[in-house]
């Protein structure tokens, strides 16, 4: 697992929230927005902060489901997060976010990433609190709670126990504050269909059957979700493919003797069991024989199943 490190810094100008005044850090404070609001994530809690929290309140970092973790203040720059000038001018504030089409505990995982890497790169830090810890507030609400299972003593028993350290893939510089994703199937403004395998929206509500089988436009991008244009839905990646494909895959129906095909990347199993080289996959094949649910590639001499090909017209 890795996490990338996105600089998109309060403006210096902005004394409200980033004060200017320097630090040397000796611990971490964990916090939790307490905001469930679709899309209430790590860039928009960034973006808050860089355009001006009406509130006199800021934080180091943000960290929700997705790969990319917001900065927003310098660890070595006080913020106001704690409650108490000794929480505010000596731990480096992190805010979890438990936005209702987030996944908590991918949440979880890519804050311990953060705070490996925080505690390797920083020696002075030596230890986590809570936000309770400062000012008796509920925060994180639902750590404290055990929500899903993950209680803070065994959050941090994964944050000291695990051997390897978070790989920071980069980061980026201040000036830089367009939307970075390790999404890459799909690109703003495609035309994708959404799956009739679809069941719920990625914030968590039921599909209609309606909306299902029909092509729609990439709005925005999420690392493992998409904003459809026409729904003005979230959905996940998993349920959705390109009209491309989709044309492609219709010409497998069609497919005989002789046809030409290509063996989908996500194919993992022969049809008769066997694992399929990562070699043999995308690549193109001629059908010798055809069944129902299978087809015999000339060139592998192999079965594989028609929903791991795409024909080519």
């Amino acid at each position: 697992m890795s996490i990338e490190i996105i600089q998109m810094f309060i403006p210096k100008s902005n004394t409200f929230t980033r004060p200017g005044i320097k630090m040397t850090p000796t611990s971490i404070t964990d916090h939790e927005t307490d905001n469930t609001n679709v899309r209430a994530n790590a860039r928009a809690h960034a973006l808050l902060q860089k355009n001006g929290n009406r509130r006199q309140a800021s934080w180091h970092f943000q960290v929700d489901d997705e790969p990319e973790v917001y900065q927003s203040i310098p660890v070595d720059e006080v913020a106001f997060h704690a409650g108490t000038r000794s929480g505010n001018y000596h731990s480096i504030a992190v805010e979890r976010c438990v936005n209702k089409d987030g996944d908590y505990l991918k949440t979880i995982a890519n804050t311990i990433e953060l705070y490996k890497f925080l505690l390797k790169t920083y020696p002075s830090i030596k230890e986590i609190k809570q936000h309770n810890h400062w000012s008796g507030k509920n925060c994180p609400r639902l750590m404290r709670q055990g929500h899903k299972g993950m209680n803070w003593n065994k959050f941090i028993r994964k944050v000291r126990a695990e051997a390897d350290v978070a790989k920071v893939k980069k980061v980026v510089g201040a000036g830089k504050s367009t939307y970075q994703t390790s999404n890459t199937s799909v690109s703003l403004n495609n035309k994708v269909v959404l799956k009739n395998s679809a069941t719920r929206y990625a914030t968590g509500e039921r599909i209609p059957a309606r909306y299902k089988g029909k092509t729609y436009t990439v709005m925005q991008r999420g690392s493992n979700r998409v904003l459809l244009k026409e729904l003005y839905s979230w959905v996940h990646i998993r349920d959705i493919e390109s009209t491309a494909l989709r044309k492609l895959d219709k010409t497998v129906n069609t497919i005989k003797v002789g046809s030409k095909v290509t063996l989908r990347k996500s194919a993992s199993r022969y049809a008769t069991g066997e694992k399929i080289p990562s070699r043999y996959k995308n690549k193109s094949y001629t059908v010798q024989q055809v069944k129902a649910d299978r087809v015999l590639l000339k060139e592998l001499y192999s079965w594989v199943k028609r929903s791991d090909l795409l024909g080519l017209s």
